[in-house]
């Protein structure tokens, strides 16, 4: 059998199949964190990502509207920092 006719049946399978996603509700967060210091830009992404990655409770969008204006401190970002070294050490050949 061609690859062509394999593509052919292959592309009519995905077309008539069902589709079982749910449509995703995009939601504005209010109270991102600001930065505050130069060049901290990934620092500053990856504390916000492990703050969302312990909200337990998924009230994530909820807890952050009422801190509007916050800034991570230097002591937060470090602690990123010393985080993401110690990971990246494990690996050192």
């Amino acid at each position: 059998m061609s690859y062509v006719i394999i593509d052919i049946k292959f592309y009519y399978a995905q077309k008539m199949k069902k589709s079982s996603r749910v449509s995703v509700e995009w939601i504005p967060l209010l109270g991102i964190p600001e930065q505050k210091y130069g060049k901290t830009c990934a620092y500053l992404v990856m504390r916000y990502m492990k703050d969302i990655i312990a909200d337990k409770d998924l009230e994530f969008a909820t807890t952050w509207k009422t801190k509007q204006g916050l800034r991570y401190t230097l002591e937060q970002i470090d602690e990123v920092r010393a985080e993401w070294a110690k990971q990246v050490l494990m690996f050192k050949v």
